[in-house]
């Protein structure tokens, strides 16, 4: 089987010890994400707190139920406006600070470098991403 394609989803601590926390002490966290719908950035990590009881949607509102579960985080979206504020409270759009939370490459925390970068500029405590992606960013 080609195994080129095939990822592990990580999430991503600072390796300060005084930072260091466990899956069950994620609720209240500030978290970084590639983007809405992306499997690494929002799927498996927002359905692997779902499926462990850590976050509990509400008629279905998993949109509410992450804003709610996280301190803040930045998940970038197609259409932010309709977005609960808390998902983007931790973008930080283009280089003028405009695009904030948009769901490419002009908010600089979109995609798993992006969300990399999130947590490496310490606007996060946690990072969705690929497993390659931190060393596809550091060097």
């Amino acid at each position: 089987a080609d195994r080129s394609s095939s990822y592990f989803v990580v999430a991503v601590v600072r390796r300060d010890s005084s930072y260091a926390f466990t899956l069950d002490e994620l609720r209240g966290k500030r978290s970084c994400h590639s983007g809405f719908g992306s499997p690494a950035g929002w799927d498996v990590p927002v359905g692997a707190l779902i499926q462990r009881g850590f976050i509990r949607p509400q008629h279905c509102d998993i949109l509410t139920a992450v804003s709610e579960f996280f301190n803040a985080s930045c998940v970038p979206v197609n259409n932010p406006k309709s977005y609960p504020s808390s998902l983007c409270a931790l973008c930080v759009g283009d280089e003028q600070g405009r695009n904030k939370c948009v769901g490419n490459s002009q908010e600089r925390y979109y995609g798993d470098s992006g969300a990399f970068r999130c947590l490496v500029e310490n606007a996060g405590d946690v990072a969705f991403v690929k497993h390659t992606t931190v060393f596809d960013n550091t060097n």
